[in-house]
């Protein structure tokens, strides 16, 4: 086992890596945090209020304090800083939201955003080697895109008179798509494989402000996950062929050999790869008129049985993720008496570590991040703007990546089931 581990991490140090960490072709990627920007300034996974006082996106047991519909949506601009010094970075919609409240006492809503990213490209050195007195160029690469999503369906109803809870269905779908390539004089012979992914999670939200006072306003977040259809893989291999056309994928028309029979690919049903089980815990604090600290932990139990079939070539698979943070909001004033009171702002640290099996160093980020809100209009219409800086260091490489996202969210709101008095 030992060995395997040393062959791996020798071909990694060998490797020139482009397109996102190599961490993302760990397991069925690496976990991200698709937070909106309202959430992102504090460094919050959206567990505790960031939208506005008592309000997040991401946490269904809040929605019943908006006064109006929100549609909200958040665009993730990424730049990664490699060790080894190469750069890149990505630009992608994080999430989409739709939030119905009803009256002040009830809400619904829906929200779909990416749960993890599988990008990654990892090339090898060229070598020269003479076959039958022919010398041939070789060079040997590996590559993946895509990811899993989450669709998530959610109802907000109160429990006591100082409790209210809710409950969502999220519905976890998706596709990716990996390719071994090797190069004999610059044409490309590949092996690839496409998986789909679903499965479905119950996610249950508490909220209580059993030890609040009007002084010092406390509110406490619980939230918990369970696994109600484990994550289920369809793949399908497509077997070495002539990739003539270049573009990565098998094409009949283009490629050889023209019309793939059975002998060529083969389809695996995997079920039980993942059996996730998450725990949240939150508070909101308010420490002075519209000032509140904020803390959050999360953590994640992938439970995870990854088919060989299905490991990347590293061999290698997430086992639990963990994610703290803490910041300090100033929320704006709901009757504004200067320009700046239309403003939220925003700052917080966050550290989250990821467990790999097969090795006793942890995947670990630490970061910083900040953000501003701007309200405009008379629904609930918002801008929002976070800019996180993280450091990024685990075990399949020495030294560091740096992390810079920057995210953009644009919120809209309206007036529903308002009961019209007739003409």
């Amino acid at each position: 086992m030992l060995n395997r581990y040393k062959l791996i991490l020798i071909f990694i140090s060998s490797v020139i890596l482009c397109g996102q960490s190599i961490y993302n072709s760990v397991g069925l990627g690496t976990a991200l945090n698709s937070a909106s920007a309202a959430a992102a300034g504090t460094g919050s996974t959206g567990l505790v209020p960031s939208l506005s006082s008592g309000l997040s996106l991401e946490n269904p047991v809040t929605w019943n304090k908006s006064p109006f519909a929100l549609l909200s949506t958040t665009v993730i601009g990424e730049r990664l800083n490699l060790a080894g010094g190469q750069q890149n970075g990505s630009t992608e919609i994080g999430s989409i939201q739709l939030i119905l409240p009803v009256k002040g006492r009830t809400a619904w809503g829906f929200s779909l955003n990416p749960l993890t990213s599988n990008v990654y490209t990892a090339v090898g050195p060229q070598t020269t080697q003479v076959i039958y007195e022919d010398t041939v160029k070789i060079k040997n690469s590996v590559d993946g895109a895509g990811g899993m999503n989450s669709l998530k369906i959610a109802y907000n109803f109160p429990l006591t008179a100082t409790e209210r809870n809710a409950i969502a269905l999220e519905f976890i779908f998706g596709s990716s798509r990996y390719a071994a390539t090797t190069e004999l004089n610059s044409l490309p012979y590949v092996t690839s494989r496409h998986d789909s992914y679903s499965g479905l999670m119950v996610d249950y939200y508490l909220s209580s402000d059993r030890f609040s006072n009007k002084q010092r306003p406390l509110t406490l977040y619980l939230s918990v996950g369970f696994t109600v259809k484990p994550v289920r893989v369809v793949s399908d291999v497509y077997h070495l062929y002539e990739d003539k056309n270049e573009d990565g994928f098998y094409s009949s028309t283009y490629d050889f050999p023209g019309l793939l029979s059975e002998d060529y690919t083969a389809r695996t049903v995997s079920k039980d790869v993942q059996k996730p089980i998450k725990l949240a815990v939150g508070f909101n604090y308010g420490i002075a008129d519209y000032w509140a600290v904020q803390g959050e932990f999360t953590r994640k139990s992938y439970n995870s049985n990854l088919p060989s079939a299905l490991q990347s070539f590293l061999g290698s698979e997430y086992l639990l993720h963990r994610h703290f943070s803490l910041g300090v909001i100033k929320f704006g004033r709901s009757i504004p008496r200067e320009w700046y009171d239309h403003f939220h702002y925003r700052i917080g640290v966050f550290s989250k570590a990821l467990e790999l099996d097969g090795y006793q160093d942890l995947l670990s980020e630490t970061g910083v991040t900040s953000g501003l809100g701007w309200r405009f209009g008379r629904t609930g219409n918002q801008l929002d703007i976070a800019y996180s800086v993280g450091w990024r260091k685990g075990p399949l490489h020495s030294g560091s990546e740096t992390i810079e996202r920057l995210k953009f969210q644009l919120t809209l709101g309206d007036i529903w089931f308002v009961k019209r008095r007739p003409r």
